[in-house]
């Protein structure tokens, strides 16, 4: 009996090890992602449903936005406003705000909570995407 429980707990505790483990490694590959300016440029040109979200407030948007960014308030972030805006769980999506800002990088951080598997934090954010005069709408 001592022989048959110690094989069957062995193996269990073989199959819960393995199980752990995967877990760990499909967490591990669902975080944010620190993105350059130069980095969100070449996401937009290998994925052209991309979306990029910018964490600046409205009156900051209107003196100048990356392009194809769509602005976000803190009250929608959320998973619920990011299934409305993004067309899948695999999409690329972006989130930017004033040079490190807080406000992107927690709604980078809740994307990844809502199954979203790459995401990108544009840790410059609005000044250095501006400083390299990249792409802008005004």
């Amino acid at each position: 009996m001592w022989g048959q429980f110690s094989r069957a707990g062995f193996v269990l505790l073989l199959v819960v090890s393995f199980l752990l483990v995967s877990l760990d490694s499909v967490a591990a590959q669902a975080k944010v992602q620190i993105a350059s300016a130069e980095k969100v440029i070449q996401l937009s040109d290998e994925d052209e449903e991309m979306v990029v979200l910018d964490a600046r407030g409205a009156k900051d948007r209107r003196t100048g936005h990356i392009r194809w960014s769509q602005g976000i308030t803190s009250k929608q972030l959320n998973g619920a406003f990011l299934e409305n805006v993004v067309a899948s769980k695999n999409t690329v999506v972006v989130f930017y705000g004033d040079r490190d800002s807080k406000l992107a990088a927690t709604g980078a951080k809740i994307a990844i909570q809502a199954g979203y598997t790459d995401v990108y934090w544009l840790k410059g954010g609005w000044q250095e995407w501006q400083s390299k005069g990249l792409r802008l709408d005004q």
